[in-house]
């Protein structure tokens, strides 16, 4: 199955790119909102350890794709969540 990612293509791993939406799955089958990749007042990320928890997941290429996410939007420390404006989407898209 071929998934076209969303433009620009920041960094691509083996099984996960970040892109101008945020962190998503080369398959297609998952989309991280950049809005998503800080954790949120509770300090927990569900969609991270969801996908960790997933048979198949390439844990230190989602490391890795957070990890280059995370260097691109850096976290507002108010209120955990990026500063890019243009990131403020919802969560996990499937």
């Amino acid at each position: 199955m071929s998934y076209d990612l969303t433009e620009p293509v920041h960094w691509q791993g083996r099984q996960w790119a970040v892109t101008a939406y945020g962190i998503e799955a080369l398959d297609g089958m998952y989309h991280v909102a950049a809005a998503e990749i800080w954790p949120g007042p509770d300090g927990t990320l569900p969609w991270f350890d969801a996908l960790c928890r997933r048979y198949g997941t390439d844990h230190d290429d989602l490391e890795a794709a957070l990890a280059v996410a995370r260097s691109l939007w850096p976290c507002r420390a108010s209120h955990g969540r990026v500063g890019d404006p243009h990131a403020a989407s919802s969560t996990v898209r499937a």
